[in-house]
């Protein structure tokens, strides 16, 4: 096959499948990681966490790679992501620049081991991977998965006031990413490696979406508005809690949570049992609450009417039209249907599109 097909959406579905599940094409990925990384270490299991398909554009899959060290004795499990085809825009010189800048911090920060490299391209395939903690977009990521960095961060953090001061907390971290998107947004996980700290922390950051905007992270929504959600269902009352910040760390453009303990949603729908229907009943009945925040909460500054809502639908539903053609044809039936409504509502109201009334 293909993989041309399968970044056009020609290849529909069963494109997308052996570019993601096929012998052939996972071989070929995991020759590409061994390349990167030194005599006597090798590619253990692929494990697929996360896909986005941009029909016409490009095909990327997100990867928790097992890289054996050592023989078999010693493992890590380390981010990727995959990328097929790419953006027609994109500035690659101002790109390429910035790589070199992320690569050599993390070289010199040590978290690029066991990998001596964290960039391959292959134009065969139209292939570019990507292998944590590399981020052009977001440099930071490098020293943010540096434990003597975090040390310091966090130490820093209780010493400014941001935390509780108390000395025995600072201790050193094991840091796991938790989600790694380059140019969009990671999650971090620090663990202390001293079992009697019984302190965790997840650091959200995302960096800037717009590709002539500054590459530097910033926050969204901020600690503010975040905080401002928390009191909000805390004064509403009833099961659904808001984690609040633990802290804002601004030189390094991140934010950190507390310890949050549970089960995430999706491993409770990987069953399908009784218990599974009360869970997703109730995430359904959390998120009716949360559209019933105020405005001011709400962390969109611009308008944002029925019309945005329905382009910003068929925009995010493309890649359903490309590979189920018949779900794709009732999405956009829809989706018709409701202009139609709206149009029809503004004509029966006295106005035009642009919402002015027309002259008499």
């Amino acid at each position: 096959m293909d993989i041309g097909d399968v970044v056009s959406g020609r290849a529909k579905l069963r494109g997308i499948r052996w570019a993601l599940l096929s012998a052939a094409a996972r071989k070929v990925l995991a020759d590409q990681l061994t390349a990167l990384l030194p005599a006597g270490a090798a590619v253990g299991p692929l494990r697929l966490r996360e896909v986005q398909f941009k029909p016409r554009r490009k095909l990327t899959a997100y990867y928790d790679v097992v890289v054996f060290t050592k023989g078999r004795g010693a493992s890590c499990v380390r981010p990727i992501a995959v990328t097929w085809g790419s953006e027609p825009d994109a500035d690659h010189s101002r790109e390429r620049m910035d790589m070199t800048k992320a690569l050599a911090e993390a070289v010199r920060r040590g978290v690029a081991a066991p990998f001596l490299r964290l960039i391959a391209d292959l134009p065969d395939w139209s292939m570019h991977i990507r292998v944590s903690p590399l981020d052009a977009r977001f440099t930071q990521l490098a020293r943010l998965s540096d434990p003597q960095h975090v040390d310091a961060m966090l130490a820093d953090t209780y010493a400014s006031g941001n935390g509780a001061w108390d000395p025995r907390r600072i201790s050193a971290y094991k840091i796991a990413s938790v989600k790694y998107r380059p140019g969009r947004r990671h999650v971090l996980r620090y663990d202390p490696e001293d079992p009697v700290s019984g302190d965790r922390y997840s650091p959200s950051c995302t960096s800037a979406k717009k590709r002539r905007a500054p590459f530097v992270a910033k926050m969204e929504p901020g600690p503010s508005e975040l905080r401002g959600i928390a009191d909000w269902l805390a004064e509403r009352g009833g099961d659904l809690k808001g984690l609040r910040p633990f802290a804002h760390v601004a030189p390094d453009a991140v934010v950190v949570y507390p310890r949050l303990c549970g089960v995430p949603l999706s491993d409770y729908a990987r069953r399908l049992d009784a218990d599974t229907a009360k869970w997703l009943r109730r995430a359904g009945a959390a998120l009716c609450t949360l559209h019933q925040l105020p405005v001011g909460l709400a962390c969109r500054p611009e308008p944002h009417g029925l019309a945005a809502e329905i382009r910003s639908v068929a925009r995010k539903s493309n890649h359903i039209r490309a590979l189920l053609p018949d779900v794709g044809s009732a999405i956009g039936a829809l989706l018709n249907r409701d202009r139609g409504v709206r149009r029809e509502r503004h004509s029966t109201l006295g106005f035009s599109s642009k919402g002015t009334r027309p002259p008499d």
